[in-house]
C-alpha cells in the first residue's frame, strides 16, 4: 500500500483529540458520607462497569472514525508489487501526441487532434509534480519536444497544432526513449495518443531495452463517420510536352465512404488560375480517374494543382505539380552511310511531325566537329567506324561534358569491339563481353524485348500488345554492368538492351545492338518512333516533371551544371527563405535542401534567378494494418469512453482506497452514534433479599 499525498497523514494526530478530551474532563471522586449503603453496592459496581466499557468503546470508534477520514484523505492505493506505505516514486514520462495531417479530420465540428489534446489535458491532471514530462509530436521529424512539469506543459497545449506530415512513429519512440534514458532512476511511461488512422504506421519496433521496460498506455479518438476524398495522383505523358501541344492530365481519385458520390467536382489551376474543371462520379473504396486537357501557352517553368470539392480533411484535397517546357530540342544524327541510317531518318521525320519542339538535322561523320555540337542537345551516332581516333573521342567526351545528349547506335557487324568498349569507358561504366549472334533464317528469333522485366519508366506502356506482338532480336552485344551504370531495358534473358551513363553535366544511352534488320525488326514495329522520341527527351535534360517530393523529405541537389561558390536560396511557400551552401561528398559537391514541412510549390534560386520549381505533397502511402500494440500484453488501452484519469491511476499507482477508507468512517460513525445513544430509563426494583 501506498499514498498519492501522504502529507495527510499528519492528520493522524488529530484522531488523539477524542483521547485528550476524554482525559481533560476526568473527574476525582469525592467522597461524601452517607447513610450505610452497603447493601446498593452490588447494584452500583454492575452499572459502573457497563458506563465504562460504554465509554471506552466510543472513545476507540471516534477515533478510528477520524483515522479513516484522514487515511482517506491521503488517498491510499494497492498494489501487489508495491512496498508498504510512503508516496509513489516519481516517473518520467514521455507522451506521443499524433500530430499528422490525418488527425486534421473534422469529426462533429471538433478535430480529431483537439479531442487528443482534451486527453491530453485530463492524463497531465493525473501527474505528480515531480514526473518529468515530455510532450513528444508523432510526425515526420519530431524536433519541437515539450519539457517541463505538468503546469508549464498545460500552458503550452494551447500551442499545439496538427501538421501536414505523416506520423513517423519509429522517430517519435526514440526520441521518447533518450527522454526516459536520462532519467534511469525512475520508473518510465509512454503514452501515445494517436487517432484511428494512427495504426496506418509501418511496423514498430517495441524491443528496444527503454520502451520495453516501460509502462505503454494507449488512447485513440474515433470519428463517428469516416467520410473522405482524396487526390492520390496525377500522371501525363511528359514526351511530348510543348507550348502549342494540348496536355491530358490524368486525375485519380480516392474515396472513402458509406455511399456513392455524384457530380464531385475536381478543378484545375495553372499559376493559380482556374483553367478546366470535370465533374466525376465517385464510388466507396474505388480509385476513380478523370482526364482533364490544358494548354501549357508558355515555355520554362510552368506549376498548377488539382482541387477537389471541400469535405472533413481539406488538407488531402489538393495535389501539386511542377513541368518544364521546353522551347526547342536541337537533334543532330552523324550518320556514317545514308543506307545505315535509313529507319532512323524516318523515324526522327514521323517525330518531327508531331513534336513541334524538335528540329532535326543530319550530317555525315566528316562534319562531326566541335563547331557543329555547338547548337545540338542532343547528338545521335550510328553505324559511326573508327570512333575511338583522338579526334572524335576528345569532341564528343567535351559535348557530353558540357550536358549534351548523346545516343549511340554501333555498327553491324560490330568489328572494332576494343576500341568500342575503350570509348564507352569513357562515358559509362561497363565491360563489353561477347557478341551473340545468329543467322536471320532462324525462326523465330530467340531474344525479344521482355517489358514485364524491371524497364525504365521512359518505356512504360510503350508495348501494350505484348506479347501477342515481340520485338526480336537476332543478335545483341553482351554488356557487363560496373558500378554507376544503369540498365534501361533488358531482352527476355536478362542481358542489359540499353545502358545508360553520366558524364559531367550530361548523359549518353549506348544501345547493345544497331539499327539493322539483320540484326532486330525494332525499325518495323510501331514502338521505334515512340522510343526514339522519349529517349530524345530524356536525353535533352529540358523536360523536368516534379511531382513526386513527400513533407518531411530532405532532398539532396546535386552540383552538377552549377557554380558552387555561392549558396542557394530556396522559397517556400510561404514565401521563407533559406539560404543553403554547398557541402561535400564522396561522389562531389551537393546542396542539402531543407526539411520540406510545407505542401505547395518551392523554388530554387541563385542570385535571384530561378534555377528549379519543385511540388511538395501530403504523404498518402499506405501500409498492411499493424497489430504490434494490440498484441503486446505489457501496453494498456485506454478507453475514452470512460474517464481516463482514474484508470491511469488504476494502472499507474494500483486501486485507489479512499472511497473504501470514507465507508468505513461512515460505518464506525453510525456504530458509534447508536452506541453512544441515550438509553431510556428504568425503575429499579429492590427485593427484600437484596435488603
Amino acid at each position: 500500500m501506498q499514498f498519492v499525498n501522504p502529507v495527510f497523514l499528519l492528520g493522524l494526530i488529530t484522531a488523539l483529540l477524542p483521547i485528550a478530551l476524554h482525559l481533560f474532563r476526568l473527574e476525582r471522586r469525592k467522597s461524601i458520607s452517607f447513610s450505610d449503603l452497603r447493601f446498593l453496592r452490588k447494584v452500583e459496581l454492575k452499572t459502573l462497569r457497563s458506563i465504562l466499557f460504554r465509554q471506552w468503546l466510543i472513545l476507540v470508534l471516534r477515533v478510528l472514525t477520524l483515522s479513516f477520514i484522514i487515511i482517506a484523505f491521503a488517498r491510499p492505493t494497492y498494489q501487489s508489487n508495491q512496498n508498504w506505505g510512503g508516496r509513489p516514486l516519481p516517473a518520467a514520462v514521455a507522451i506521443l501526441l499524433d500530430a499528422s495531417f490525418y488527425t486534421g479530420y473534422i469529426d462533429s465540428k471538433n478535430s480529431l487532434f483537439n479531442q487528443q489534446l482534451e486527453n491530453l489535458k485530463m492524463i497531465l491532471s493525473v501527474m505528480d509534480e515531480r514526473d518529468k514530462i515530455a510532450i513528444i509530436p508523432i510526425v515526420t521529424h519530431p524536433n519541437k519536444i515539450i519539457v517541463g512539469d505538468s503546469n508549464f506543459i498545460v500552458r503550452q497545449c494551447s500551442l499545439l497544432k496538427f501538421s501536414e506530415d505523416r506520423a513517423n512513429i519509429k522517430a517519435a519512440l526514440m526520441k521518447a526513449a533518450l527522454h526516459l534514458e536520462t532519467y534511469p532512476q525512475l520508473q518510465h511511461e509512454i503514452f501515445l495518443l494517436t487517432s484511428e488512422a494512427g495504426f496506418n504506421w509501418p511496423v514498430i519496433d517495441l524491443t528496444h531495452h527503454t520502451i520495453k521496460k516501460s509502462k505503454f498506455f494507449v488512447s485513440k479518438v474515433f470519428p463517428t463517420a469516416l467520410t473522405n476524398t482524396t487526390i492520390s495522383k496525377l500522371s501525363f505523358s511528359p514526351w511530348t510536352l510543348s507550348a502549342s501541344t494540348p496536355v491530358d492530365l490524368t486525375v485519380k481519385v480516392n474515396y472513402l465512404g458509406d455511399y456513392p458520390r455524384k457530380n464531385h467536382l475536381i478543378r484545375l489551376f495553372i499559376e493559380d488560375k482556374l483553367v478546366n474543371r470535370r465533374i466525376i462520379d465517385l464510388k466507396p473504396t474505388i480509385e476513380s480517374a478523370v482526364t482533364i486537357p490544358f494548354f501549357p501557352k508558355k515555355t520554362g517553368w510552368i506549376n498548377g494543382y488539382i482541387e477537389s470539392e471541400p469535405d472533413n480533411l481539406s488538407i488531402d484535397n489538393k495535389r501539386y505539380f511542377t513541368l518544364k517546357i521546353p522551347e526547342n530540342i536541337s537533334v543532330t544524327l552523324i550518320e556514317s552511310t545514308p543506307s545505315k541510317s535509313y529507319y532512323l531518318k524516318e523515324a526522327l521525320l514521323a517525330i518531327s511531325n508531331f513534336d513541334q519542339t524538335l528540329s532535326i538535322q543530319i550530317a555525315n561523320q566528316q562534319k562531326l566537329e566541335s563547331n557543329l555540337l555547338d547548337s545540338t542537345d542532343v547528338l545521335i551516332l550510328s553505324g559511326i567506324q573508327d570512333i575511338n581516333t583522338k579526334k572524335y573521342t576528345s569532341v564528343l567526351y567535351e559535348f557530353v561534358e558540357n550536358g549534351g545528349g548523346l545516343l549511340l547506335f554501333p555498327d553491324g557487324p560490330i568489328k572494332q569491339k576494343n576500341e568500342l568498349e575503350n570509348f564507352l569507358r569513357g562515358l559509362i561504366p561497363l565491360n563489353l563481353g561477347k557478341m551473340r549472334k545468329i543467322p536471320p533464317t532462324n525462326s523465330p528469333p530467340p531474344f525479344y524485348i521482355d517489358p514485364n522485366v524491371s524497364i525504365h519508366p521512359l518505356f512504360t506502356d510503350l508495348w501494350p500488345t505484348f506479347p501477342n506482338e515481340k520485338i526480336f532480336f537476332y543478335g545483341y552485344m553482351k554488356v557487363i554492368k560496373q558500378f554507376g551504370m544503369q540498365s534501361l531495358l533488358y531482352f527476355n534473358n536478362g542481358d542489359v538492351a540499353m545502358a545508360s551513363g553520366k558524364r559531367g553535366k550530361g548523359h549518353t544511352v549506348f544501345s547493345t545492338f544497331p539499327i539493322d534488320l539483320d540484326w532486330t525488326n525494332f525499325p518495323l514495329s510501331g514502338s521505334f518512333s515512340p522510343a526514339i522520341q522519349r529517349l530524345i527527351r530524356e536525353l535533352s535534360d529540358q523536360m523536368v516533371v516534379s511531382n513526386n517530393y513527400l513533407v518531411g523529405d530532405q532532398p539532396r541537389l546535386d552540383a552538377q551544371g552549377l557554380e558552387i561558390d555561392e549558396s542557394l536560396e530556396i522559397v517556400s511557400p510561404t514565401g521563407n527563405t533559406i539560404r543553403v551552401n554547398a557541402e561535400r561528398g564522396p561522389s562531389g559537391y551537393y546542396w542539402n535542401l531543407p526539411v520540406l514541412n510545407k505542401t505547395g510549390i518551392w523554388e530554387i534560386k541563385k542570385q535571384n534567378d530561378l534555377i528549379r520549381k519543385f511540388s511538395v505533397n501530403i504523404d498518402q502511402r499506405q501500409y498492411s494494418p499493424n497489430t504490434a500494440l494490440g498484441e503486446t500484453g505489457s501496453i494498456t488501452i485506454l478507453n475514452n469512453a470512460e474517464d481516463l484519469s482514474n484508470q491511469i491511476r488504476k494502472e499507474r499507482y494500483g486501486k485507489e482506497l479512499w472511497q473504501l477508507c470514507l465507508a468505513i468512517a461512515l460505518l464506525l460513525l453510525v456504530t458509534e452514534l447508536w452506541i453512544g445513544r441515550t438509553p431510556q430509563k428504568k425503575n429499579t426494583k429492590v427485593t427484600s433479599n437484596e435488603i
